[in-house]
Parts: C-alpha cells; sequence; structure tokens
C-alpha cells in the first residue's frame, strides 16, 4: 500500500511537523510506502530547520507554489501522478496552495473520470492572521467537500474551534489527537540542575518559584503580555523564557527598561534548545507557563511535554485544543482575559499559591499519570490506523 502526505514543510520546527512525522513513523512501521509532497518555498524560511528522523526516510518530493512564476504546474502535475499509486492521501492544512492543489488536482480527475484516493483533510488550525484568511480558507475548505464527499476531516482535539468549523462545512469531525512526544528515561522535576551549556542563574532561595515558558518567540505566543506581567509577580517567583524568533529584540527592549530589582526576575535564554537542554530546563522548573493569545495556537505539543515532565500548567482560553491537552484542574490555570497581563500575572501567583499549599493534587508523578491516561502514544496510533482504515495492517 502507498500512502502519500501533501503538508506545506518538512523540516521546519513547528508542531505540525512534528505530527507528519510521528505519523511517517507509523505508517512505515506497517511497511506502507510513504510518498511526501511539500513546497520548495515557504514563508517558514526564517525559521529554525532540523532534520527530522522518519520524515526524512521517505521520498520527498519538493514543487513550486501555485504563486510562483509556472503557476503551481510542477505540484499540480506531482499531486496527479501520485494519485495514479497511492491509496490514502492525508493533507495537512492550513496553508492555501495544499487547498488549491488538492482541489484543482480532485477536479482534473473528476473531468477525467479518473480514480482519486481516499482524502484525510488534517485540520490544525484556521489562519488567524486577517479575516480575508480565514475567509478564504473555509470558503475553499468547502468546496473540497463539496466536490469530493467522501473526505474524511481530522483533528486533533474536539475543541470549539473545529467542532464549529466541521459544522460550517457540513461533515463529520474525526478526532486524533497528538501523543505525547517520545521522552525516553526523561525525569519529573526535581529541581536539581545539571549543567548543559545553558546560561542559569541559581536560586538563591529554595523558596524561589520558576516559572518557565519554552517556545518559539513570536508574537502570536502571548510573550509581551509575559514580561509586561513581571511587576505584579510576587518577590519569589522568578520567569524563565527559553527560545528564539521575531520578537526576540521586542522581549530584551521590555526586559532591559525594567529596573534592576525587576529585570532579576526574568531570565531570558534567546536560543533554539537542543532536547536535552529542553528537558533539563523543565526537570528543575516549578511551572509551565503558555500565554498564547490567537486561535493559531491550535494545541500546544509543549503543555504535553511539560505536563508529561510533571509540571503544572498556566494558559489561556483560546477555545482550541490548547484547552483540551490541559483542561483547567488543581494542576492546571485557565485565564479568559487573553489580552490582560495583568490577569495573567494574577494566575501566575495564584498557581504559586497551589505550590506553596497543601490543598492542591501538584504531584508530579500524578500530573504525568493522568497525562500519560489519554495521550499516550499506543492508544493514539490505534485511533489512527482505525480512521484511515488500516488497524487490520497493524501487528503488535
Amino acid at each position: 500500500m502507498n500512502v502519500l502526505i501533501f503538508t506545506k514543510s518538512t523540516n521546519v520546527v513547528g508542531g505540525v511537523e512534528k505530527v507528519v512525522d510521528i505519523h511517517c513513523e507509523w505508517l512505515r512501521k506497517l511497511d506502507i510506502k510513504v510518498n511526501i509532497v511539500s513546497l520548495k518555498k515557504t514563508s517558514y524560511e526564517i525559521f529554525k530547520k532540523i532534520n527530522y528522523e522518519n520524515i526524512s526516510k521517505n521520498k520527498i518530493y519538493y514543487c513550486d507554489s501555485i504563486f510562483s512564476k509556472n503557476l503551481g504546474f510542477s505540484l499540480i502535475n506531482e499531486l496527479l501522478n501520485q494519485f495514479k499509486f497511492v491509496s490514502k492521501v492525508i493533507v495537512h492544512q492550513p496553508f492555501l496552495n495544499g487547498l488549491l492543489g488538492i482541489i484543482i488536482s480532485t477536479l482534473i480527475n473528476k473531468l477525467r473520470k479518473k480514480r482519486i484516493p481516499e482524502l484525510f483533510f488534517y485540520h490544525h488550525a484556521i489562519p488567524s492572521k486577517n479575516i480575508l484568511a480565514k475567509i478564504v480558507y473555509i470558503f475553499l475548505s468547502k468546496i473540497l467537500f463539496k466536490i469530493n464527499k467522501k473526505t474524511i476531516l481530522i483533528a486533533s482535539s474536539n475543541s470549539i474551534e473545529n467542532i464549529n468549523f466541521s459544522k460550517i462545512i457540513n461533515t463529520n469531525l474525526k478526532i486524533i489527537p497528538i501523543p505525547i512526544p517520545k521522552l525516553n528515561n526523561v525525569l519529573l522535576r526535581s529541581n536539581k540542575f545539571n549543567e548543559t551549556g545553558i546560561k542559569y542563574i541559581p536560586k538563591k532561595s529554595k523558596d524561589i518559584f520558576d516559572f518557565v515558558y519554552i517556545g518559539r518567540i513570536a508574537k502570536y505566543k502571548g510573550l509581551i503580555n509575559l514580561v509586561k506581567s513581571v511587576p505584579f509577580l510576587k518577590g519569589n517567583i522568578r520567569l524563565i523564557i527559553a527560545g528564539a524568533g521575531p520578537m526576540s529584540k521586542k522581549i530584551n527592549s521590555i526586559i532591559n527598561k525594567y529596573p534592576t530589582e525587576t529585570r532579576e526576575k526574568v531570565i531570558f535564554i534567546n536560543k533554539y534548545l537542543e532536547e536535552n537542554e529542553k528537558y533539563e530546563i523543565l526537570k528543575f522548573s516549578d511551572a509551565f507557563v503558555f500565554p498564547s493569545i490567537t486561535k493559531s495556537e491550535a494545541y500546544g505539543i509543549m503543555q504535553l511535554e511539560a505536563l508529561f515532565m510533571g509540571l503544572p500548567i498556566i494558559n489561556t482560553f483560546l477555545g482550541t485544543g490548547v484547552n483540551i491537552v490541559a483542561k483547567e484542574s488543581d494542576y492546571v490555570i485557565t485565564f479568559k482575559e487573553i489580552n490582560s497581563y495583568k490577569a495573567l500575572a494574577r494566575s501566575i501567583n495564584e498557581m504559586e499559591c497551589r505550590l506553596s499549599s497543601n490543598k492542591f493534587n501538584l504531584n508530579p508523578k500524578y500530573i504525568r499519570d493522568e497525562t500519560i491516561k489519554y495521550f499516550s502514544e499506543e492508544i493514539i496510533r490505534n485511533q489512527f490506523l482505525d480512521i484511515l482504515g488500516l488497524d487490520s495492517c497493524y501487528k503488535k
């Protein structure tokens, strides 16, 4: 059996790429041949590039954009060629080239009365940059599901956003969550720091609580609110922000304008973290802050990694998978005033109270066990294989 994965990029540090890599691993374990069609150039060129282990093991066809000089002729031609040999196509959305490419290819084969493989539309998020992008995405999605009624809609969670999207395009929604990333031999949080080459300032007191954010330094991540919350945090709270991205200079600028006492409450590790560095920071931290402010934050894999390490979470209410992965509970505080840095500060201060109190169940092992219960790889892989009709191929 041959399967095609159609995705915007294959080597950028990002959530969609991680999902594609996981799907490649599961499919290859079934001895299924996987081909990947991707774009030569994307808007992600500025982001950190990495080599994904499972993606790189497959044949990848890089094509010009539909908005290139050749009007995407190579892209449409490659999709039509792949349609001849593959039985299933997984399209990871959103990206406009993907939508247009699949619509045009499907229409051409319909007119030619050629076979169209099973299509699985993996919807990650509705574009949130502007209203026009949202309208175009929804409109083209409706067209695709209209011309190919056998298309199956998949999302990583049954969030409010995803349920509403399925209603708009009038189709059923299938759920395949993103599993906990493979974290072999990763310890629970312990506050015992080992040197990993990153600049870390040890706590002056055991009564200090480290709240950490790790990820892309981008506007939609809500990091301006996070650094603006610092003056309103309790004296025994320290904030660690780690990552790289287009907003790094802005974040540094805000921090450097603070008086010395306030500035010392923030550690900004402005670099892309290697895996060992990331988990070392999580291990010695006390809580994880995930302050994203737009619905383009569809899931938040980093939340899963923090929960697996036993860290409680502070997140925003977005109506996306962010609030499915980490639901409000003893160990999750969700604040609804998304653009309020004072509300964010109150939530961080509240979590410090919970960490200092014995009234809440913030035991790291309990948090990890609860996370494994719903997001283990075995459970989710079985859901993936079932929805794609490949469960009979899997041998334990």
